[in-house]
């Protein structure tokens, strides 16, 4: 697909990139600590493989993917995506970005343009704003080992972030630097180099778009946020990859997807094989009497199972890291919404903050003042006790086999375990917890349809 005839030219005329023919181009990169004198080893390094090309939606369309090596990265559905940007340098879609693990924390790195939208503006002293960064060209450099002169641009970010891009005469970016912060503003050096371009025919192309159609249309079924770090996927998504796996194969065999779709197969076995053991868990626990339990509740008191009969309990079991704002946390609110809006119908609600370190009694104490600090940090309502696996052990711990918490767990007036879920539930923005709501709601009205049953006879 082409843009207009006039609309071609006035971007051609602009200097914008001549992209009457797709082009494929290959970026190696890196992300190092930065000391107080040097630059450290890298501790990332990556891979984006794109293709760039105009189209109707937009002067430059990049589609690409990405490879992660060392501290963190994405999960499959999110390593590639569509990146559409406009002659005046506006954006839409889903930029490449990393995804660096560091001190227990994952922070997302924008990667800098791939190819410049503002190549009109290349002149030696050119300043200009766009957004939030201020651009200067600093005039015309050689990079090493190569005689070809590429332009340098500066660009500072209004908060203090520094982009340098050393930049083709047709908008190619060659080399990008930028300096990163993260953790308690600890200094790093994002870098990476143009190490192949080639243009593509038509049929190449083609084939590149069909396989990329596929993928979008696959991770939109997925409906994943757009910040999700989680790489595990429920049946029903699962489903949904493997009924298009074969076609995402035969699309990519030859090309720098090969990698992505293999890894995506891998997963998607493990996880069907993780899948198949949870319905295991829910086959041995569900309809059955709960396992004999007692939780120490962060106030001191105990509760048994013994002391919820009659009541319609939910157990949250979560692996508590001091990490009051990562998930699960945030269903931890919606869990509290819940228990006000059905404690008075007879539910009670135990959040259960599972840390091996409660085992110790050098930490337990640090432990449980910890996660005191949590409920109040989150204003919870409900109870919350401290385990330190031994209880999550009799309800059978998710762990045990690669998956993670938390676990929820509702057990019916009768003592009985009702529902058994794995992980996290999808959430409504407006109705919150909703499939568990959704098993609340039916035991409540089975419990009032056994009382006015009992009181008819």
């Amino acid at each position: 697909m082409t843009l207009p005839a006039f609309v071609t030219g006035v971007l051609l005329a602009a200097g914008v990139i001549d992209l009457s023919e797709p082009l494929e181009l290959r970026y190696s990169g890196s992300v190092a600590p930065v000391g107080r004198f040097s630059v450290q080893p890298a501790t990332k390094q990556f891979t984006l493989h794109a293709v760039v090309e105009r189209t109707e939606r937009a002067p430059i369309t990049v589609r690409y993917l990405l490879e992660e090596r060392g501290s963190g990265g994405w999960a499959w559905p999110e390593r590639f995506g569509e990146w559409l940007i406009g002659a005046d340098g506006t954006t839409r879609g889903r930029a490449p970005t990393l995804l660096y693990s560091y001190n227990d924390n994952e922070y997302p790195i924008s990667l800098p343009w791939l190819v410049f939208p503002f190549a009109e503006k290349l002149d030696d002293g050119a300043q200009w704003e766009h957004g939030d960064y201020v651009y200067e060209v600093l005039g015309r450099r050689r990079l090493e080992g190569d005689q070809t002169r590429v332009w340098l641009v500066q660009a500072v970010h209004r908060r203090g972030r520094h982009r340098r891009l050393w930049i083709d005469e047709d908008g190619i970016v060659r080399r990008a630097e930028q300096k990163v912060f993260m953790g308690r503003g600890d200094s790093f050096l994002l870098r990476m180099d143009l190490a192949g371009r080639r243009p593509l025919q038509r049929q190449q192309a083609d084939r590149w778009n069909k396989l990329f159609d596929a993928l979008l249309d696959l991770r939109r079924k997925l409906d994943r946020r757009e910040d999700e770090h989680r790489p595990e996927l429920d049946a029903a998504q699962l489903a949904k990859v493997r009924s298009v796996l074969e076609q995402l194969e035969t699309l990519a065999e030859g090309t720098p997807a090969e990698n992505l779709v293999d890894s995506i197969r891998r997963d998607v076995s493990g996880q069907e094989r993780r899948e198949g053991r949870i319905e295991g868990l829910v086959k041995q626990f569900v309809g059955k009497p709960a396992p004999d339990f007692q939780l120490r509740l962060i106030d001191g008191r105990t509760v048994s199972r013994d002391d919820l009969k009659g009541k319609i309990v939910v157990l949250h079991f979560w692996n508590y890291r001091h990490e009051p704002l990562k998930e699960p946390y945030g269903q931890v609110g919606y869990l509290d919404f819940l228990y006000h809006r059905r404690h008075k119908l007879g539910v009670e609600i135990i959040g259960v903050a599972v840390q091996q370190s409660l085992s110790d009694p050098a930490t337990a104490g640090r432990g449980r003042s910890s996660v005191r600090k949590l409920k109040e940090f989150m204003n919870l309502s409900y109870p919350v006790a401290v385990d330190d696996g031994s209880v999550l052990k009799r309800f059978g711990d998710p762990r045990s086999f690669g998956a993670n918490l938390p676990l929820y767990v509702v057990v019916d007036p009768e003592g009985r375990i009702a529902h058994y879920h794995v992980g996290l539930y999808r959430i409504d923005p407006d109705k919150g917890l909703v499939e568990l709501d959704a098993v609340l709601i039916s035991l409540i009205r089975e419990a009032r349809a056994r009382k006015t049953g009992a009181g008819k006879r």
